[in-house]
């Protein structure tokens, strides 16, 4: 099984960690849904560990969710950005996050894991949270959040940009808003 592959790889299994917080924002799964069922790996720990002259720009969790239904491992990525400027906004760095995700760690790194044929894995969500336009003061939430809020911005920008391919299924970012919960399955 995927989660025991990982949990005992002698290098993700130093990754693992209990929950996915960065600069006072963080990402939850449903209290109901089983804590044996998934794990999270901190991705920019991994690459900050390999002490490279340049690292290269790395979201900061993947959750790998395991769905009895349907049997399954979903993907859910997250980069967590406590912006209160706009200015501190880098598109291209952003995207680049979710790109060396994507073709370095999935890909190439650890491809004996995740692209294992034996395994049904998916990405379900690869979103970056943050709240720039200070949009949840103005009372919306991520079940709220459309289109019309990041209309013209840098988001939206980042929402455009080029759908990134895995296991033959190409999946575009998302934007949410801080703090959202992963409702898995």
């Amino acid at each position: 099984m995927l989660l025991n592959k990982i949990s005992t790889h002698p290098i993700l299994s130093k990754h693992i960690v209990s929950h996915c917080e960065e600069n006072q924002i963080q990402v939850e799964v449903d209290k109901n849904f089983p804590r044996d069922k998934y794990l999270i790996l901190k991705v920019d720990s991994y690459y900050n560990s390999l002490h490279l002259a340049l690292t290269p720009p790395s979201p900061d969790c993947l959750y790998i969710i395991y769905c009895e239904k349907g049997n399954y491992f979903s993907l859910y990525c997250y980069e967590l950005k406590n912006i209160k400027d706009k200015q501190y906004l880098k598109i291209e760095n952003i995207y680049g996050k979710f790109k060396t995700l994507i073709d370095d760690f999935l890909k190439t790194a650890f491809s004996s894991i995740f692209l294992d044929k034996n395994e049904d894995i998916r990405i379900s969500t690869i979103a970056f949270v943050s709240d720039p336009y200070e949009l949840a003061k103005m009372g919306v939430n991520n079940t709220t959040l459309t289109n019309t809020h990041t209309k013209g911005t840098l988001i939206e920008t980042l929402l455009l940009k080029k759908p990134l391919n895995f296991r033959g299924t190409y999946i575009s970012l998302e934007y949410k808003l801080p703090d959202p919960v992963i409702s898995p399955c």
